[in-house]
């Protein structure tokens, strides 16, 4: 899909907020982000911008994925890969 002139676009800001999942102090649920990109035209992408605007990634199938928290090594537990 490419973009067009004037296209909405709705954009995520990455963020950088710890290195572990406990540094994080807070986050959507799945409902939570449903419910706010419910507010947005259903054809509209969505796209990651980062550093301000310096860079931009994507949101696709690929990139999408889940993991397990383990609780004593405060980490995310799955299958990592060269994407990420």
């Amino acid at each position: 899909m490419k973009l067009t002139d004037g296209q909405e676009v709705v954009c995520i800001e990455g963020t950088r907020s710890g290195y572990a999942p406990t540094q994080i102090d807070s986050y959507l649920t799945v409902g939570e982000l449903i419910e706010l990109l419910s507010e947005f035209d259903e054809d509209a992408p969505v796209i990651l911008r980062n550093d301000k605007g310096y860079t931009y990634g994507e949101i696709n199938y690929q990139t999408v994925k889940t993991f397990d928290y383990d609780e004593d090594e405060d980490t995310l537990v799955g299958e990592f890969d060269d994407e990420w």
